[in-house]
């Protein structure tokens, strides 16, 4: 059963998820000491081989390439606010729309059934940022602003959040 919410949730969602990896490696950047931004992780807490594995969330190779002719696919990829593995897959064509989920933090999935257009756009989308030098998010006067290289973008992927063609599930 899907739960409506409101959209900017997900774009803050969204956004924050898009942004983490820049973030932290800005906040590295910053540190007087390495001390302060060591987190000791004791192993116990997560299945290292399976972590070990995973993609590192911002990696989308595969997966737009996939996503672009709409291919079953699946890939594990590391969260990068949780020490988890999440699961991306590519269900293919149902009624005429690509079929994709996406398992997000305590147990949500989001599922997204794409029409060609925005199908496409995702997958291009996934290719810039995968190409990209660097990407943010930021509010600004209470818009979001995606910036690519230092260009302002369109985020096809927020807009299908937004537009309810991207459902979660609790």
């Amino acid at each position: 059963m899907y739960k409506t919410v409101q959209p900017i949730i997900y774009t803050i969602l969204l956004s924050l998820l898009l942004t983490a990896c820049d973030s932290q490696t800005a906040n590295l950047d910053d540190a007087t000491s390495p001390e302060q931004n060591v987190t000791t992780i004791p192993s116990t807490d997560i299945n290292r081989t399976a972590y070990d594995n995973a993609k590192p969330y911002d990696d989308y190779t595969d997966y737009a390439e996939n996503l672009s002719t709409c291919t079953i696919y699946e890939e594990q990829y590391q969260h990068p606010f949780v020490i988890e593995v999440m699961t991306r897959k590519i269900l293919g064509y149902q009624n005429g729309l690509c079929i994709y989920t996406e398992t997000m933090p305590q147990d949500a999935l989001m599922t997204c059934s794409y029409d060609e257009v925005t199908k496409n756009a995702v997958a291009d989308y996934l290719v810039l940022l995968d190409n990209a030098t660097s990407y943010t998010t930021e509010f600004v006067n209470g818009e979001t602003v995606y910036t690519v290289d230092g260009v302002v973008v369109d985020n096809p992927l927020a807009t299908a959040i937004d537009d309810g063609t991207c459902q979660f599930e609790f």
